[in-house]
């Protein structure tokens, strides 16, 4: 008894309309995902710059106090697990959650350093030692910021922003892994470890009391976090965030906290 013989099915050819929205979705990825990598470095690219320093009132430094005071707030709301089961339907976050927390915080930093008033206060004047310190200050930047991409990969980096396609790697997600080897087997924030050390070292760049001002917010602001973050961990990985934290008793810097 002969067999039929059936044929693949043959898919329609996409029509013009199909293929310029494929085509234009591509490209807002690529978009979003280029925003995503310049906001993750976007706050130690200011501080490289430095913050404006300059002839003006003292009142400048309450409303710059302000302006970081508005964007602190901002990023707490949008990161408290209250707030994201109420906007999205998940105490841990979603990939959408994921992906406007990185627009909105990218905006407003952006917002920030550019409405950031010039701070009075003068600057420490090095004479002929000025090149060498900010060399100094340079060479320590570039350390901090190889430790905060120490073993980072461009997939990694998706996954942190929550790239169409990309595994999550965002830690109160769920599904993440948890992150536990190389650098986090000696600190559980080395990241953070890094972004303090970068923010510091701008100050042997720009010795001015504007740059001392934003680094001590900051880096206070990074260390501040660590509680409220580890926090979030225990709510949402239990014994297995606590297990980590036996294992791996120090935060920031080993032997001291």
């Amino acid at each position: 008894m002969a067999q039929l013989e059936t044929s693949p099915a043959v898919r329609p050819p996409r029509t013009f309309s199909q293929a310029a929205a494929r085509i234009l979705r591509t490209a807002l990825w690529q978009v979003y995902r280029a925003i995503g990598y310049l906001g993750l470095v976007a706050t130690f690219a200011a501080l490289l710059l430095g913050f404006p320093s300059g002839p003006g009132p003292i009142s400048n430094y309450g409303f710059d106090l302000g302006l970081y005071a508005g964007f602190i707030l901002l990023h707490l709301v949008m990161t408290q697990p209250r707030f994201k089961e109420l906007a999205w339907g998940s105490r841990g976050g979603t990939a959408t959650e994921r992906r406007v927390y990185i627009l909105v915080s990218t905006a407003s930093w952006g917002a920030l350093y550019f409405l950031a008033a010039p701070l009075p206060g003068g600057a420490l004047h090095l004479g002929d030692y000025e090149r060498v310190v900010a060399a100094l200050g340079v060479l320590f930047f570039l350390v901090g910021l190889a430790l905060m991409f120490a073993g980072t990969t461009a997939a990694l980096v998706d996954g942190m922003i929550a790239l169409r396609g990309a595994a999550a790697q965002f830690s109160q997600f769920a599904a993440a892994p948890l992150l536990s080897a190389g650098q986090y087997a000696r600190v559980r924030h080395p990241k953070y470890r890094a972004a303090v050390v970068m923010c510091w070292s701008t100050l042997l760049i720009h010795p001015t009391m504007a740059q001392l001002f934003w680094v001590a917010l900051i880096s206070g602001s990074f260390i501040g976090f660590i509680p409220l973050e580890e926090r979030q961990l225990m709510a949402a990985r239990g014994a297995e965030y606590a297990d980590y934290r036996r294992r791996t008793p120090y935060r920031l810097f080993r032997g001291i906290w």
